[in-house]
């Protein structure tokens, strides 16, 4: 599985290119196939793909990104995420 995560994501890149990348790797981070992404499921693949994210990084991104407060976040709020922070290129906002 970590092989199938990294080379969706591919550094970023990928995720970002094209919605149905995008759409590929929700997939893969919405693990219990409910439709969202929980908080758990985003730091269980970013550790996946050695890019982990701390609870405090993991909170503001759901706090910026989750934008009826439900604590998940559907295609729409990820695909945002993405392109807005790129969260798995080499320079992403998670690393700093």
């Amino acid at each position: 599985m970590c092989g199938d995560v990294a080379a969706v994501a591919g550094g970023g890149r990928a995720a970002k290119s094209s919605e149905a990348d995008a759409r590929a790797l929700f997939a893969v981070f919405d693990k219990n196939d409910s439709g969202t992404i929980r908080p758990d499921e985003i730091r269980h693949v970013s550790l996946l793909l050695s890019k982990p994210m701390s609870s405090q990084q993991v909170a503001e991104m759901m706090h910026r990104y989750d934008v009826d407060q439900v604590g998940e976040l559907d295609f729409n709020a990820f695909y945002a995420w993405l392109r807005d922070d790129d969260p798995f290129s080499e320079h992403s906002a998670a690393d700093m």
